[in-house]
């Protein structure tokens, strides 16, 4: 069991959902010359900021300016990329050192970790509807994935095969049969689902609907300029409302006890403490208290309990435990909160 305990305490996060494609952006540049590059580094850290922060006005996050002032020191790497009559610059930032930055800063962090976002996409041409595919090349769906990108936002497209087309049609998009795309969605384990209709025209009109299982968290409705537009905006109004709920505000951590039960295998426990590492807000991960299949982690984190348990919702695996009596829980020091007990569900 010791030896156990040290490979636990030892191992580092290694990796994240999709840190590197956080770090990652793609800036139209006029030339290569060094002023222009300068420029569009400067361009590229806001993007990633936004993602990081889940914020687009960065302007109003006075406590960034010494960050946003040196972008060659967050560059990893760059190069250029020719795309038709349009020259790229393609860099990719340092979204981990960045992160810390922010948390040290006292900024609002949004960490690697995300909800990802099942959209059923309906574009309402004159005549006839179509649910966007994953594999859809529709240029509303280039402009939605690249959109999320942007964002941050990990979204995913149905895959309409014979499975989906037999359980979810347009008209119950439409037409808010919504109970039919939660029964639709099962399939594809995602706690957000998106559904949104775009009726195509002179000025396109989208009207959206946002569901975390089966609550409703947000809906929306407006008219954009373009179909690409209108995408952007989607995204926009989306990952606003999610941000509201997964950005933990950087600083001086507090101290909380989590008691996660039923984690009988090795390989889950490893995942356990890399996940809870990895959340936004955590600066801390130790294991404390260790019997049978029952861990007592003690985790310093910068937010509020709530926000905590709406990071830990993420996890699959990782549920209030239905029923627990009081006496199987050790009591914790009283300067320590503690959360509700967890199980973990294979």
């Amino acid at each position: 069991m010791k030896v156990w305990l040290s490979l636990i305490i030892g191992m580092c996060w290694s990796g994240a959902l999709f840190g590197q494609e956080l770090g990652d952006v793609r800036v139209p540049v006029e030339d290569r010359s060094t002023e222009v590059r300068a420029e569009a580094l400067a361009a590229g850290l806001d993007q990633v900021l936004v993602r990081l922060t889940g914020t687009r006005d960065l302007a109003s996050l006075a406590m960034l300016d010494g960050v946003r002032s040196q972008p060659s020191r967050w560059t990893q790497r760059y190069s250029y990329e020719q795309q038709d009559e349009q020259l790229l610059l393609l860099a990719r930032f340092d979204s981990r050192g960045l992160l810390a930055a922010l948390e040290k800063a006292g900024a609002p962090v949004w960490g690697m970790t995300r909800p990802q976002m099942l959209a059923w996409m309906v574009i309402q041409r004159p005549g006839m509807g179509e649910l966007l595919a994953a594999t859809s090349t529709d240029p509303v769906a280039a402009a939605l994935r690249e959109a999320a990108a942007s964002r941050g936002l990990p979204l995913r497209l149905p895959e309409m095969d014979d499975v989906d087309r037999g359980a979810v049609s347009v008209a119950d998009i439409r037409g808010h049969f919504d109970q039919v795309m939660f029964r639709a969605s099962e399939r594809y384990d995602t706690a957000l689902r998106l559904a949104a209709v775009l009726y195509t025209g002179a000025a396109p009109q989208v009207r959206w609907r946002l569901y975390r299982d089966e609550e409703l968290l947000e809906q929306g409705e407006y008219s954009a300029v373009d179909e690409a537009g209108a995408m952007a905006r989607l995204v926009d109004q989306v990952t606003d409302r999610l941000a509201a709920l997964y950005v933990v505000r950087g600083g001086t951590a507090e101290m909380l006890a989590l008691d996660v039960r039923q984690v009988a295998r090795l390989e889950d426990w490893q995942g356990l403490q890399r996940y809870l590492q990895s959340l936004s807000g955590v600066s801390d991960v130790r294991i404390e208290q260790m019997s049978a299949d029952r861990l007592r982690f003690r985790i310093g984190f910068s937010g509020s309990i709530e926000q905590l348990r709406r990071l830990l919702a993420l996890n699959r695996h990782l549920q209030p435990c239905e029923s627990l009596p009081a006496a199987t829980v050790p009591a914790v020091e009283p300067a320590v909160a503690a959360l509700p007990a967890y199980c973990w569900r294979s």
